[in-house]
């Protein structure tokens, strides 16, 4: 922080539709799209990385439902995946 009002807000295009919405990561924003079972996310990476952990938000009107995390190499191929979460 510092005391410079001037440089403390950022401002993002993000589009929300019936199979596309956007996210930002930092200070780059991305755009995602889901289908009625399938909310896709793309993170680009360079060379080989670990993913430890993958984060969620679910909001409340899913309670009760089931989820499962997976991860793509860049063929679409699955890679790995978490335990199904309820």
């Amino acid at each position: 922080m510092d005391i410079n009002a001037v440089n403390n807000t950022m401002t993002f295009t993000q589009t929300i539709s019936t199979n596309t919405y956007s996210y930002a990561v930092g200070d780059v924003p991305y755009t995602a799209y889901s289908t009625p079972n399938i909310a896709a996310v793309k993170y680009h990476i360079n060379g080989t990385r670990v993913v430890k952990t993958v984060s969620a938000f679910m909001h409340s009107a899913n309670n009760g439902k089931s989820t499962t995390a997976y991860v793509l190499d860049a063929s679409g191929n699955i890679i790995g995946s978490s335990t199904l979460t309820t």
